[in-house]
């Protein structure tokens, strides 16, 4: 979530935060200044190397000028220079996003915008087979069936807005979407370009299982349902489903209970900013690489997977 950090798990698959508990808040300026750059500019943090993927799938853009040069990159890497691409099966990647791009206008037409004075709960929908859900939480894998489940245990007088994710608009299943929307009336397919921040801040509650949005919610001091593994979960700041069968309850405590005790967000936001790291993902500055160096060192001393005192290096 934070710009310009990283964070490193050890010998497991769900990132949580270690010796999580009561300490004294002392949130920095650092951490000020970006939880000021989310509430003012209302973006959260992507990747340089996926900003690509965090637009619009429309026929203009998928046969841009840049997305032909991309192309005859891999092209040229793969059958001219004999190198692996990172998606070597082009003609299969190319077929996937004309596909893509297809879903996108027949779902124009059902997308809509938020009414205003309209009360709702907030569903984000995940990337499809992104890691959050296929080795953290695979029982929440077909997400259309699980909207349809939180559409119906919602209070009658209640809508459910759910939104494709950002980096895979037109990726979910055409059928199962058209037919969830036609089930159940109390739902809204927001247009995907419209800003999570808007709609988290105006939202009863927000349901996810686990999603970066829950962590935006938990800054604009919004309350969520988390039905997954996360590492905001269990940390007295959600309302943590253990069974579905308890849906209604949980929801319904979330929409009674709409504000989150500022001290505890305080401190959590705290804790987590410590959690993490300096490094960025894909920037190989040089700069970059020797906060990444660093970092990961401290991480593995800190582990107990090597001594500091016998493991020097120097970066040129």
């Amino acid at each position: 979530m934070f710009r310009k950090r990283v964070v490193f798990t050890l010998n497991n698959l769900y990132a949580d935060i270690p010796d999580y508990g009561d300490k004294k808040v002392e949130v920095t300026e650092e951490l000020k200044q970006l939880i000021n750059e989310y509430t003012t500019q209302k973006t959260v943090v992507i990747p340089k190397k996926d900003r690509h993927f965090f637009q619009d799938i429309t026929f203009r853009r998928l046969f841009s000028a840049d997305n032909f040069r991309r192309l005859s990159r891999k092209l040229y890497h793969k059958y001219v220079l004999g190198r692996e691409e990172e998606y070597n099966w082009i003609s299969r990647y190319i077929s996937m996003h004309i596909v893509k791009a297809f879903r996108r206008k027949v779902l124009s037409l059902y997308y809509s915008h938020p009414v205003q004075g309209e009360k709702y709960v907030y569903y984000p929908f995940h990337v499809p087979l992104d890691v959050q859900l296929t080795a953290r939480c695979p029982e929440f894998f077909e997400q259309e069936a699980l909207v349809e489940k939180i559409a119906q245990a919602l209070p009658h007088d209640y809508k459910l807005y759910i939104k494709e994710h950002p980096a895979a608009i037109g990726g979910y299943s055409l059928a199962k979407l058209k037919h969830v929307i036609a089930t159940c009336r109390n739902i809204r397919l927001i247009h995907p370009r419209l800003n999570s921040y808007d709609i988290i801040k105006n939202a009863g509650c927000v349901i996810t299982v686990n999603s970066k949005v829950g962590f935006e919610s938990i800054i604009q001091g919004k309350p969520v349902v988390v039905l997954g593994k996360t590492f905001y979960r269990g940390k007295g700041l959600t309302f943590d489903l253990e069974d579905m069968k308890e849906l209604n309850h949980a929801i319904s405590n979330a929409l009674s209970n709409n504000t989150v005790d500022k001290d505890k967000r305080d401190a959590f936001l705290d804790q987590t900013y410590d959690w993490s790291y300096k490094g960025e993902l894909y920037k190989n500055s040089s700069a970059n690489v020797h906060n990444f160096y660093t970092s990961i060192k401290t991480f593995m001393i800190k582990s107990g997977l090597i001594d500091n005192k016998i493991y020097k290096m120097k970066i040129k």
